[in-house]
């Protein structure tokens, strides 16, 4: 049950990342079309 319970969290810690992480790189791809624009 601890077991079961632990990977839940690191599952949910990962997912966050990983959604932290696709924002960061659309963020990025918009700030260098917006460089190339100006």
């Amino acid at each position: 049950m601890r077991t079961d319970r632990h990977y839940e969290i690191e599952y949910k810690e990962g997912f966050m990342l990983s959604y932290r992480h696709s924002i960061y790189l659309i963020y990025k791809k918009y700030l260098v079309v917006f460089v190339i624009l100006i």
